[in-house]
């Protein structure tokens, strides 16, 4: 299981759209920084899913 945006410590979304900044792709200076919150990590997290708490896995 991948984790998703709303899920990460580095995505900063708004409760109400569910749309809000990557702050990796932000710092890399890419066009498109803001993602969903449903979005699947293409980054640091892009292999580690939730584990049995919930939490981030390591």
């Amino acid at each position: 299981m991948t984790i998703r945006c709303k899920s990460c410590e580095k995505w900063y979304g708004a409760e109400d759209d569910d749309y809000g900044p990557c702050s990796i792709k932000h710092a890399r200076g890419d066009r498109k920084f803001i993602t969903h919150g449903e979005h699947i990590c293409d980054e640091i997290y892009k292999d580690k899913g939730l584990d049995q708490d919930g939490d981030q896995g390591s």
